[in-house]
């Protein structure tokens, strides 16, 4: 199957705003070798944290979606710029968002060695490494995010997780509860696999997105060099074998179940994604809803290259 691709018309829709909370530079990183080179750099050092400390990777997807769910649909305010790295009083109550915080910016400091990426792409980056790692869909980045100074005033408040209800910054950001359902969907996935690593140890990648033959993608995907050989070889290990597959609608008991017996049209998608088949859509879904949070709010410049 080939992986899951934006066309540039498709990721500027709705985001190439000439007045924008966030500005995403493509070319900020450089010529095409560079940004690829700076895009393997962070998908490999994410990979290496997971499978070394696989607990909490769960952690890295909310660390994004908080990041990102601050953008604010009426004010035009906030987020996926890493601005959450300010928001103390909510770090400092959520010591799992604090911990993958730290993580991100170690990560972000190993990078600095060799290319100056922003902490705002490697936090976009971990909640898609997080997802694949964990048997997920290849979820194609764009690069080039920039920084916030500060906590913006009139951007949402960064979801606590512990006290928020997902579903509400979701639609404040602009989103929709399709999104909310496949995201809590994702992280009681992820929590099932760092729960099936631990102790145990990282298996051999076996991706069903992962087709080396598939490196052009019809749908106006960029080709990605394989410097370091076949994606497989590149990003290596996943952190189970446990199934990352739309089961978690039939069995959920967190956050994802309380959603779905509260909201009608979260138990409508709950069922289509359970049936039969479902589990194709369900990644499809996930995919794209992912991509749309890491760009909500944000302008788009330049020429786009897409993680691999």
């Amino acid at each position: 199957m080939m992986p899951f691709t934006i066309a540039s018309s498709a990721l500027l829709s709705g985001t190439d705003r000439a007045n924008a909370a966030t500005t995403i530079d493509i070319q900020r990183y450089g010529d095409k070798e560079l940004k690829i080179a700076a895009i393997n750099k962070i998908k490999q050092l994410l990979r290496n944290e997971l499978i070394q400390n696989p607990k909490g990777a769960s952690d890295w997807i909310k660390l994004a979606i908080s990041d990102a769910v601050s953008y604010n649909a009426a004010t035009d305010a906030g987020g996926p710029d890493a601005s959450i790295q300010y928001d103390d009083a909510l770090l400092s109550k959520n010591e799992g968002l604090k911990k993958a915080l730290a993580t991100c910016k170690a990560i972000r400091k190993q990078t600095l060695k060799t290319t100056e990426v922003t902490l705002a792409d490697v936090i976009a980056y971990a909640g898609a490494e997080a997802i694949e790692a964990s048997g997920g869909p290849r979820i194609q980045v764009q690069i080039g995010r920039y920084d916030a100074g500060k906590m913006a005033p009139d951007a949402n408040p960064h979801l606590s997780w512990a006290e928020g209800d997902l579903s509400s910054a979701i639609a404040a950001s602009g989103l929709g509860v399709k999104d909310a359902v496949v995201l809590l969907a994702a992280i009681e996935n992820v929590d099932k696999a760092s729960e099936a690593a631990e102790g145990g140890k990282a298996v051999a990648r076996v991706d069903p997105d992962d087709d080396d033959d598939e490196l052009f993608p019809a749908d106006g995907g960029i080709f990605i060099p394989q410097t370091f050989g076949s994606q497989k070889a590149m990003f290596g290990e996943l952190l189970t074998k446990a199934p990352f597959d739309a089961t978690v609608f039939k069995d959920s008991k967190g956050a994802l179940a309380s959603l779905i017996q509260k909201d009608a049209a979260a138990k409508s998608l709950a069922n289509k994604y359970a049936s039969k088949n479902g589990d194709l859509l369900f990644r499809s879904d996930l995919a794209a809803t992912y991509v749309k949070l890491t760009i909500v709010g944000a302008s788009l410049t330049g020429a786009k290259v897409l993680a691999p």
